[in-house]
Parts: structure tokens; sequence; C-alpha cells
């Protein structure tokens, strides 16, 4: 399995209260952190959605190729 190294990208959208938005690029897809209190949680909460992503990806492989075998 050939995967690129992550890219994340943060910015701190101006304000009264200090947030973050973190997009992450991954594998040639980009992905978008929901709104953050630190530049650490949005990083968090983005790569987690990418996690989440791949899961749901494998688990619909999984379903579609293993229920033949049952």
């Amino acid at each position: 399995m050939d995967l690129e190294m992550p890219t994340y990208t943060t910015i701190q959208p101006g304000g009264v209260l200090p947030v973050f938005v973190s997009n992450l690029l991954f594998n040639g897809a980009t992905y978008t952190s929901e709104l953050a209190k630190s530049k650490k949680e949005a990083e968090q909460l983005v790569a987690r959605a990418v996690i989440q992503s791949i899961m749901g990806i494998l688990s619909k492989y999984f379903l579609t190729n293993c229920s033949s075998i049952y």
C-alpha cells in the first residue's frame, strides 16, 4: 500500500473568540475539521475524520466481499 504523508493546514479565522480549523490532505483527498478551541484540537478532529472515513470504506469493502463467504 503506497500512501503519502498527511499534510495539515490550520487557520485561525478572525473573530472575538479564538477558534481554529484544520484541513488535512491525505492520499489525494482533503478533509476539514470542525471548529476547535486550539490548533491541536483542530488537528485531532480532522485526523479523526480521516480515520472514520477509512474505517467506513473498509467496512463497506468487507461487507461487500465477505458476505458471499457465509
